[in-house]
């Protein structure tokens, strides 16, 4: 007697979910079929630990001296320090000398080969919250679907330590594995994931759109969605520490390389927030920096709750960083307090940013109508801007040039909250099959 659908479907959500937390747990047990030899304070040993962790892929990590004396695979290979990080493939036993992250996932074979000639019904740029959510409601709709992603599924909301207040999770769930999960749920339906790829160039003026990624490779795509989010903010002075003290992510990863130290995170959003809750569990202290007088306005009152309760978290209001001090490392920072117009130094070695939000729109090169501070217009922002020139209307999240939409942190006016991210990202596919509907139609018009 075979199962009923209902049975099927529950067993396939509970293998995909085991496949995910089985994968996690190789990860947090440093168990994989890759090990990364490196410095401690190598900010390449970062970005690569960053983006195979990021992605899933279990891996171990040596440090320099131990793995010269004890790693047999390493015994009759000649190299000099300033080659690390060093990679290497236990299959295939393949060494890798600080590769690019698109040499070392095209060597683990999690490069997509893209079929040059083939037009896709719908491309997504960018996967976060929103453009993940787009490519599952896109592919279970049987639109033939691609999401191009520069690092790893996930976003900024895939860097999160914990997100509490995210329906349908009362214990919370982190940025990664919700990530991890919405990922395999558009693999099922379909959805081709491209990684680790920017897209370059965007060609709004011919139908269909082409998409130039940075390895000159063209996709060719009826409609596109641009979910491609936004970054945080840089401080606004220039320093050398970015990974080597200076991070824009907190997750397990960061919280055991600062373990009983003392920390900076600057930022009164709720990333920020989350942020100095979940590092307070590892430092030895979380100083919270916010040029504002106080959370009130940027923050959840839960997690303002949390950092008044802590012992651990100390709240600077007013306060910027002015300077930072270091060699290779970070090794000082100063910050100077507005409301006592005092400027002090620390001794502290790691900072994390999460200071407002720049769109990731440079790509686009003049092709959509933004805002002043560089987001996509959409929807009746496009006829208060007079940009609009057909005789519909605009739908809601769609752009300037027809046929291509945007959803997520990258819009203007977006709620920058994961929900809503979402939410926008299965609203979008609806608005793509109107546009496709159009385009068969107008095919048909005798001329």
């Amino acid at each position: 007697m075979g199962y009923s659908y209902p049975t099927c479907l529950i067993g396939i959500l509970f293998l995909g979910d085991r496949l995910i937390l089985r994968r996690m747990g190789f990860i947090s047990h440093q168990q994989g079929s890759v090990t990364l030899i490196a410095t401690k304070e190598s900010a390449d040993k970062l970005r690569i630990e960053r983006f195979l962790r990021r992605n899933g892929y279990p891996l171990e990590i040596l440090s320099y001296d131990v793995a010269c004396r004890e790693t047999a695979f390493l015994q009759n290979v000649d190299f000099k320090e300033e080659q690390l990080p060093i990679v290497y493939i236990h299959l295939g036993e393949q060494l890798l000398y600080n590769p690019s992250n698109l040499e070392l996932a095209e060597r683990l074979g999690l490069v997509e080969v893209l079929p040059p000639d083939h037009i896709y019904d719908v491309a997504i740029v960018g996967g976060g919250p929103a453009g993940l959510s787009a490519a599952v409601y896109a592919a279970s709709e049987a639109l033939d679907t691609v999401l191009i992603e520069a690092e790893a599924p996930g976003g900024q909301a895939g860097t999160s330590s914990k997100i509490e207040n995210y329906l349908g999770f009362p214990t919370g769930i982190s940025g990664q594995a919700l990530a991890g999960r919405a990922q395999v749920q558009a693999q099922k339906f379909g959805a081709t994931i491209a990684l680790p790829f920017s897209v370059s160039k965007i060609d709004c003026q011919s139908h269909p759109f082409t998409l130039t990624l940075d390895n000159h490779t063209q996709i060719h795509t009826k409609a596109v969605v641009i979910a491609s989010g936004a970054r945080y903010r840089r401080l606004n002075f220039e320093h050398p520490f970015d990974n080597a003290g200076v991070y824009y992510a907190a997750t397990a990863m960061e919280g055991g390389f600062c373990q009983n130290e003392p920390v900076i995170v600057v930022g009164g959003g709720n990333s920020a927030g989350q942020a100095a809750v979940f590092l307070s569990r590892h430092a030895s202290h979380v100083h919270l920096l916010v040029r504002g007088d106080d959370l009130k306005a940027t923050m959840s009152d839960y997690l303002i709750g949390r950092i008044a309760a802590s012992d651990r978290i100390t709240l600077h209001t007013g306060t910027e960083i002015t300077d930072l001090q270091g060699e290779r490392h970070l090794r000082q920072v100063t910050w100077h307090d507005r409301r006592t117009n005092t400027t002090k130094t620390h001794q502290i070695r790691h900072v994390f940013l999460m200071i407002g939000a720049v769109p990731n729109t440079g790509w686009l090169h003049d092709c959509l109508t933004l805002d002043e501070k560089g987001f996509i217009c959409t929807g009746i922002q496009l006829i208060d801007a007079q940009v609009w020139t057909l005789e519909r209307h605009p739908m809601v999240l769609e752009t300037s040039v027809p046929g291509i939409f945007a959803a997520g942190d990258v819009r203007s006016g977006s709620v920058k909250r994961v929900a809503s991210a979402v939410g926008e990202g299965a609203i979008i596919i609806s608005q793509v099959h109107q546009f496709l509907s159009e385009q068969t139609a107008e095919s048909f018009i005798p001329t």
